[in-house]
């Protein structure tokens, strides 16, 4: 939560952030399908309980001030939410999926998202994945909540006649795409809104290429920020009125 907070006293609008399950049903805000990266430890998402996040030390790898620095679960984000403008773009990540234990997270989602008042649903979360079939069963299941597709780097491909980016907007219910950054030009962004969809990119840290993305008219940018862009630096034309009301820099 440290850098969640972070963002929010920099003036960040939006943060992305993954979310897993744990085998207990816990939603938790973590990157790796293991928590070896983040904590040292080899244990898999999926086999640890809400009681091992205590054990867990996730911040002494980065400096000793943010000693014993825990996991965060989805729960307590959605409580800064609350308690602050910060909006969210989620992005679901199920380590090994099954379908009992998809069923289970759709259900985690939803029980902490619905916390949100249902005026502001539509407009503090994103829910993006790059498995479109999860991203599909989630909007089913969380209409409210805007999805996005996001596409692997080379997969987005929009001008070749085997791109599949119309179908998977299409089939997932999908308000965004969100391809990496080298995927665009003008023409794609272009493209991608004559099919009435809105563009949010990855990952910008130079104030120029933002500023070329912002002219053609990309929605959202997400940067590395404090190193990449900052909101003083990001384009004033990032986010659109009729699109969400703050500029859409997520770090």
């Amino acid at each position: 939560m440290v850098a969640f907070r972070a963002a929010e006293r920099a003036g960040f609008p939006w943060v992305e952030t993954d979310a897993d399950l744990l085998g207990d049903g816990t939603v938790v805000l973590i990157h790796d399908p293991t928590f070896k990266r983040t904590a040292r430890s080899p244990e898999r998402v999926s086999e640890a309980v809400a009681s091992d996040l205590e054990t867990l030390d996730a911040g002494s790898w980065f400096s000793e001030e943010y000693l014993n620095v825990r996991v965060p679960r989805l729960d307590e984000l959605v409580g800064l939410m609350l308690d602050t403008d910060l909006n969210v773009n989620i992005e679901l990540k199920l380590t090994d999926p099954t379908p009992e234990r998809m069923e289970e997270y759709l259900t985690g989602l939803g029980r902490s998202l619905r916390r949100l008042p249902a005026a502001e649903r539509g407009e503090r979360i994103i829910i993006s994945s790059f498995n479109h079939q999860l991203l599909a069963a989630c909007h089913i299941r969380l209409p409210e909540f805007p999805v996005a597709c996001l596409f692997e780097r080379g997969r987005f491909a929009p001008f070749n006649r085997h791109s599949v980016w119309r179908e998977a907007a299409r089939s997932t219910g999908a308000t965004f795409v969100h391809p990496g950054h080298r995927e665009l030009t003008a023409d794609i962004v272009r493209k991608i809104h004559e099919e009435g969809l809105r563009v949010n990119t990855w990952t910008v840290n130079d104030p120029a290429r933002a500023a070329q993305l912002a002219s053609w008219g990309v929605e959202g940018i997400c940067t590395d920020g404090p190193s990449g862009l900052t909101p003083g630096t990001a384009p004033e034309s990032i986010g659109r009125e009729n699109n969400f009301p703050k500029k859409q820099l997520s770090a």
